[in-house]
């Protein structure tokens, strides 16, 4: 089945995934260029509920389309974008080795910057840190990110795939996936996404299943914040 303009369930599911990827792609623009402003009006529960609120249409927007326009049924459109429990064990192993992979990006990137004298300020960043609980993050990195790999590696990866070459639609996804996160507001964090989206496009094609590249990216969520955290406690003790 393909889209047809013909059908009201099919214009439906088109004006879903065109709010979704306004949703995804005009606020983080808008905060990208008054990141200062934004930080503080940043609350926990505004935080939480946006959060909540864009998982909900990362993952229930891409299970409509499939089912609405593709015609299939939701475990096939699971299966779609590469939830299953086939391989699970082998995807979790994956997803532990892209973890330390994004680790070592990491602290190559960090090095680079320190040795330029570059700065990442990141005012949403420390905002976000500075108020909102441990439980909170917690659930925004479980939720979150699965919600985006649901969306980048599962949905649109994969539709890509059926027209380009694997590791071109890795790469158009992974660059999709950068400019979602224009938000950061400093050029280095801007560029390194993409090359996270790549190691983890990779390694959801490697495995055949998405919970490699979710379990990677909760992993790197949670270790970004641990880092952020105590850095910031240090410099706010040293004031």
């Amino acid at each position: 089945m393909s889209f047809s303009p013909r059908k009201p369930s099919h214009l439906l599911a088109l004006a879903l995934l065109v709010f979704t990827i306004f949703t995804i792609y005009v606020p983080p623009f808008l905060a990208s260029t008054e990141t200062e402003e934004v930080a503080e009006k940043l609350t926990e529960s505004s935080i939480l509920l946006n959060s909540l609120l864009l998982t909900s249409f990362l993952i229930g927007t891409p299970l409509v389309w499939l089912v609405i326009v593709d015609g299939k049924k939701l475990t096939d459109a699971l299966y779609f974008i590469r939830l299953k429990r086939k391989n699970i064990k082998t995807a979790l192993a994956f997803g532990l080795i892209a973890f330390v992979g994004l680790f070592v990006l990491l602290i190559f990137v960090s090095l680079v910057m320190y040795v330029s004298g570059v700065k990442a300020d990141n005012p949403v960043g420390k905002s976000i840190i500075s108020n909102v609980s441990l439980a909170t993050m917690i659930v925004m990195f479980t939720t979150q990110s699965a919600g985006e790999e649901v969306f980048f590696r599962g949905f649109i990866m994969k539709k890509l795939e059926q027209r380009v070459e694997t590791w071109a639609a890795i790469t158009m996804a992974a660059i999709l996936f950068g400019i979602a996160h224009i938000g950061y507001g400093n050029v280095p964090q801007i560029i390194i996404t993409p090359v996270i989206g790549i190691i983890l496009g990779y390694v959801v094609v490697k495995t055949d299943n998405l919970v490699s590249s979710i379990t990677a990216h909760i992993l790197f969520n949670i270790f970004i914040y641990c880092i952020a955290s105590i850095a910031l406690n240090r410099s706010t003790l040293t004031l």
